[in-house]
């Protein structure tokens, strides 16, 4: 049936006893006495086999499962224990009296004293030296069961116990993702009930609770690890920039005005580290408290910086003094004496740390790289105490993983270099974004060196120009009616808005419209008369589409505005259609309203999953990215009403290539014949991914390396 066992043998006489536990003359009479009869003894025929061995064997052959050892891993440690005896009635009619009288009775008694002793010594030894273990550094890719792959999406998704033995992500559920929990030495994965919606896991000190985080409000939560009811701790008042259990009780969590905290056992939020606005700090993820309540590390964002300019900074909980210690995503202090840092382009560094006076005291090291980092710097990076180290590979998604520009032929599913010399690194904000223009001959894109900027570059082989100079992100170009403007979000005024400026680069930026809240995207009715836009709310990472006509409405009409989030917003080239992805389901799908009545109809378009809808050309179909990264397209129909027909795969999800989720990394053409889309080695973002890598005794290349200096 498939079930393997084990049973002890002799190499010798090829049997532990030389007989089967059961004999008859027919088969019927062994299963007969299987049925009803208690097996002999091993000691019976053989009086030479150590009664522990007898005791074991006796017990792993007893009629009631309840009775037999839990697990292989514990009859095999009975067979190695001297002291090991279970007194059932058959092992003791005929197990050997190995000691009698007083005399015996106390050393064994003393033996067995020694031995605990000895042991128990050995094991807080061995505990004291875990961060001193050496031994191979073993690194392994570990995937998942079908139904349980790590789910794409905001916040850090992966954490490890302290013993780095088990293993918590967001997973794949019916309702969008829930915590799953793998141990080490599992195939499969259990999910965790009550968890739906969780982002950002990550363990108590002892390995038995897990805090995650929840939206629409931030919330954040417990729940044991072997499952239960999960405890909600605070539901309002934070924000999904990771957290921490420190040994003391407290779990650290970003805020809205800072890093606040809060007792495991439930409580009042309070603030620990304030927004410091003396240094422009706009906001704080990823706290980590330090050993023995001396300080806690966390990430600061400074002014617009996005993830480039991220910094590692540390509180002294003793004089309230706070400082920058270097750039970086996240930090972590390890027993080794190091803080681990990962840096902007998901390259892993170390550097000597000293906790006393909590200073670095040394020069960083480079370690690894290819660490999947994401939108706002979220990052799959998890370490445990006892030197393991899990992380999604992939590099960054949002900048330093380079692409390459295909066209993508629909007739035969064929892909070439749009420029065979040209590859790109996009946005490392909010989703950058493409654009071809409507004659096809040229494309915006937006790309970050040392700003996030919208470049222009002439098809196939002309130069690259550089159009935007002011703000830190330039992003999602569109290219307004008439094919000379490009409309874009920039920050160049400190919030996020929609400008235009003449693609060719002459003359100088407008402001077409901004809002009390951050216009994400943006987008001209065909006809040139309505602006179209979506804004986000970050406390909530609430998202709405709006509709203004210019010079017309002296405010902007609400189109999609709910309690879910509604994104990318496409309109039909009769202007009479309006395409956009909600989450309202459960989980991201695509539908289509009438415009600019958007309340007389709703129809949902994907059937599993869908995000970055695009209206064809022809207006005959829409284009997106399914549930699994694959580019589709469905036709429709929208006279006299709106249908959706067939939907056909013009792209697999297995191939790699920029999937932001929430804004387009792909285009068409006028005929609606070839697409672009951007090539990466990298996972494709927004889908599903099915490996993790693990290093385990990473503590001894860190002291290794550290010891020499790289």
């Amino acid at each position: 049936d498939g079930v393997v066992t084990a049973v002890p043998f002799d190499l010798d006489d090829l049997s532990l006893t030389g007989d089967p536990p059961y004999m008859g003359s027919t088969a019927q009479a062994i299963v007969a006495k299987v049925i009803t009869e208690h097996a002999p003894p091993v000691t019976a025929t053989r009086d030479t086999v150590p009664p522990n061995v007898a005791s074991a064997v006796d017990k792993a052959l007893a009629k009631l499962p309840a009775d037999r050892f839990p697990s292989a891993a514990q009859f095999a440690e009975a067979l190695g224990n001297p002291d090991f005896i279970v007194m059932t009635s058959a092992a003791t009619a005929a197990a050997p009296v190995a000691q009698t009288g007083a005399w015996g009775r106390w050393k064994v008694a003393a033996l067995a004293l020694g031995v605990t002793t000895v042991v128990f010594a050995a094991l807080t030894v061995l505990d004291r030296l875990r961060p001193e273990a050496t031994g191979p550094v073993l690194r392994s890719l570990t995937t998942f069961a079908d139904g349980q792959e790590l789910l794409d999406g905001i916040g850090v998704r992966l954490a490890l116990s302290p013993d780095g033995q088990t293993m918590a992500y967001v997973g794949g559920s019916e309702s969008g993702g829930r915590l799953m929990v793998r141990r080490r030495h599992q195939l499969e994965a259990t999910p965790l009930q009550g968890t739906d919606g969780a982002i950002n896991p990550f363990f108590s000190p002892d390995g038995r609770h897990l805090a995650y985080h929840t939206g629409n409000p931030w919330a954040l939560h417990t729940i044991p690890v072997a499952g239960g009811p999960p405890l909600s701790l605070a539901d309002s008042g934070v924000l999904a920039g990771h957290g921490s259990w420190s040994e003391d009780g407290w779990i650290y969590t970003d805020t809205n005005n800072g890093t606040g905290r809060i007792r495991a056992a439930g409580g009042p939020l309070e603030l620990v580290a304030p927004l410091d606005s003396s240094i422009n700090e706009t906001g704080h993820a990823n706290p980590e408290p330090l050993p023995g309540g001396r300080g806690l590390l966390y990430r600061s964002r400074l002014g617009a910086d996005g993830p480039v300019g991220y910094a590692i900074m540390v509180l002294d909980f003793q004089t309230g003094e706070r400082r920058k210690l270097m750039p970086g995503l996240l930090a972590r202090y390890l027993p080794t004496g190091h803080l681990v840092v990962l840096r902007y382009d998901g390259v892993v560094t170390a550097v000597p740390f000293d906790l006393d006076d909590l200073s670095l005291t040394g020069d960083p090291v480079s370690f690894f790289g290819g660490v999947r980092t994401r939108a706002f710097g979220a990052a799959d990076l998890a370490f445990s105490l006892n030197g393991s180290v899990a992380y999604v590979p992939g590099g960054n998604t949002t900048a330093g993983n380079n692409g390459q520009p295909l066209w993508l032929e629909r007739r035969d599913g064929g892909m070439e270099p749009v420029d065979a010399d040209w590859t790109i690194t996009p946005s490392s904000g909010p989703g950058g974004g493409l654009a071809v223009s409507p004659d096809g001959l040229f494309m915006a894109v937006a790309l970050t060196e040392a700003t996030t900027d919208i470049w222009v570059k002439r098809l196939p082989a002309g130069p690259l120009s550089r159009l935007t100079f002011d703000g830190e992100f330039n992003v999602r170009p569109v290219w307004a009616p008439g094919g000379r403007d490009l409309t874009y979000v920039s920050n160049r005024n400190g919030r996020f808005a929609l400008w235009q400026q003449r693609a060719d680069g002459s003359g100088s930026a407008r402001l077409l419209i901004e809002d009390e809240l951050d216009i994400v995207e943006g987008l001209w009715s065909p006809d040139g008369s309505w602006l179209i836009y979506s804004t986000r709310e970050l406390t909530q990472f609430d998202r709405d589409i709006y509709g203004i006509r210019p010079g017309v409405d002296s405010v902007p009409r609400p189109l999609v505005v709910t309690d879910f989030q509604e994104s990318g917003p496409t309109l039909s080239p009769d202007g009479r259609w309006l395409a956009y992805r909600s989450n309202e389901s459960g989980r991201d799908e695509i539908y289509v309203r009438p415009f600019p009545n958007t309340d007389d109809g709703k129809w949902q378009v994907s059937r599993a999953g869908g995000t970055e809808p695009l209206w064809s050309h022809s207006g005959r179909e829409l284009f997106y990215n399914d549930g699994t990264g694959g580019l589709v397209a469905v036709s429709v129909v929208t006279d006299p009403t709106f249908s959706a027909g067939q939907e056909t795969t013009l792209l697999a999800g297995s191939n790699p290539r920029w999937v932001d989720g929430s804004y387009r990394y792909y285009d068409v053409t006028a005929d609606d014949q070839r697409f672009i889309i951007v090539r990466t080695s990298g996972l494709a973002s927004g889908t599903s991914q099915s490996r993790v890598v693990i290093i385990d005794n990473w503590f001894a290349e860190l002291r290794e390396k550290m010891r020499t200096g790289g």
